[in-house]
């Protein structure tokens, strides 16, 4: 397992635990089960948000990758024109 795919599973850990215990809360403490409605859209949305990041983070390396991969690769002529080797 990557450390990347432990984080993720680390962080969804997390985030479960955490929803469990604003419930926990929220139903035998605060005797107000709608309240855990707004700490449970607040972790959603910042778990969303993550992952967007996390995306973008991704689609960034890709990038970076790809310029990588056309600045090592030699030049190669076009179409219309003839090596010098023939």
């Amino acid at each position: 397992m990557s450390s990347t795919d432990q984080r993720t599973r680390t962080a969804r850990i997390v985030v479960v635990v955490l929803a469990v215990l604003t419930l926990l809360y929220s139903l035998l403490v605060a005797r107000a089960p709608l309240a855990w409605f707004g700490t449970a859209t607040t972790l959603f949305v910042l778990y969303l948000l993550w992952r967007f990041v996390r995306a973008h983070e991704r689609i960034a390396d890709a990038l970076a990758a790809g310029v990588d991969a056309e600045t090592t690769v030699p030049d190669r002529p076009s179409a219309g024109e003839q090596s010098s080797d023939e």
